[in-house]
């Protein structure tokens, strides 16, 4: 049997997609994609770029349905599932290209499988009360949560360039979606709002899972002149972390002062920026290469929703903005890198955009200031 590439293993699940959505519209069925697999199409118009599978959902009683006819199905993808299959031993159903077999070395099973798709049943609750959090979903038992997470990158911009001794900064995203978009523009704006001669080296990853494009798109911002960078690229920030640890190991041996600073995203990231060395001295230190973090302040958020249950006043359907005015978003509480200066300076601004003072743009195409970029917001 021939090996194939994980590619090759993707082309065959859309395959198998568009066999169950003929399926599905010939039987009245009605399905949705979940998941990891709902996420990978908004976010990267197809598949996750790490992830390799496809889930799709159905009520309950479509679920039902689906079981009941597929069983008569004479094609090659076939059905596995808790009605069809003795040894098989989920609680969802799988369909299977019987052309393909997948050797798994690492999880013993008791039923044979190929190249599949999950089918998740999904029972109703109705009468139960949920938050989503970082998207929205238009359903009344549902009250969705999003941050303004231009406001809290405005304010990392504009540590960003008041702590820069090369009057250059950076920025890395992950990939061109909105939430992350939305920290870049508002770091260009804090960037020039602190200083507007500061140069910004403006990149994405395309990528929130490669440490090692991180760690190279870090050093070639550093090497050309950056000495902070905002990175908003998830898992592809450590190495970018990485990376200014290493210079930054350099710098205290050298100057006694840390040269290469990172911004961390969504979180606190101080403690993830720690590392040891020696300083000019040679005495041993521990240090964090994370001047400050851009947080979402996700506690602040669903305590403010669970306490509106509390007191009736759930807004199902809705979707809420949590922006600095609600304390939803800004900088954390601790920043032992930032001098006492740049501290109080961040203050201020914390205070004119409650007041609605200042403001701050969401969309790139809104942002006016758009000299000394290097890269396309």
């Amino acid at each position: 049997m021939k090996k194939i590439t994980i590619e090759e293993a993707k082309k065959i699940e859309l395959d198998i997609l568009s066999y169950i959505d003929d399926f599905c519209k010939k039987n009245n069925i009605e399905y949705f994609i979940n998941y990891g697999t709902l996420i990978g199409a908004v976010r990267h118009k197809g598949f996750i770029p790490w992830d390799d599978d496809i889930d799709i959902s159905m009520t309950r009683e479509n679920y039902d349905k689906f079981i009941e006819y597929y069983k008569n199905d004479k094609s090659k993808y076939k059905l596995l599932a808790l009605e069809t299959n003795k040894h098989y031993f989920n609680n969802f159903a799988k369909i299977v290209d019987s052309t393909t077999r997948i050797d798994n070395t690492r999880i013993y099973k008791s039923y044979p499988s190929g190249i599949f798709i999950d089918i998740f049943p999904m029972d109703s609750f109705a009468d139960k009360k949920f938050i989503f959090i970082d998207g929205t979903v238009d359903n009344k038992n549902v009250e969705s949560i999003t941050f303004a997470e231009h406001e809290a990158g405005y304010l990392a911009g504009y540590a960003a360039a008041l702590q820069s001794k090369t009057g250059k900064v950076g920025f890395i995203g992950g990939a061109k979606i909105p939430a992350v978009v939305k920290f870049g523009v508002g770091f260009v704006q804090g960037a020039k709002a602190a200083n507007k001669d500061i140069k910004i080296v403006y990149n994405y990853s395309g990528s929130f899972n490669d440490t090692n494009k991180g760690k190279t798109l870090a050093a070639t911002m550093y090497d050309a002149g950056a000495d902070v960078i905002f990175v908003a690229a998830g898992g592809t920030g450590s190495g970018s972390i990485k990376e200014a640890q290493e210079r930054a190991t350099k710098d205290l041996k050298e100057s006694g002062e840390i040269k290469h600073w990172i911004v961390g995203v969504d979180k606190d990231q101080y403690s993830e920026g720690v590392f040891k060395a020696k300083d000019k001295d040679g005495k041993d230190v521990e240090k964090s290469v994370i001047l400050t973090s851009a947080v979402k302040r996700i506690d602040v958020a669903v305590t403010q929703v669970l306490d509106a249950i509390k007191a009736g006043k759930f807004e199902g359907g809705k979707a809420k903005v949590f922006t600095i005015k609600e304390d939803g978003v800004g900088l954390p509480a601790e920043n032992p890198n930032l001098s006492s200066d740049i501290n109080n300076k961040i203050k201020e601004v914390v205070e004119s955009l409650k007041s609605g003072k200042a403001t701050v743009a969401a969309e790139a195409d809104k942002v006016t200031d758009k000299a000394n970029i290097e890269g396309e917001l």
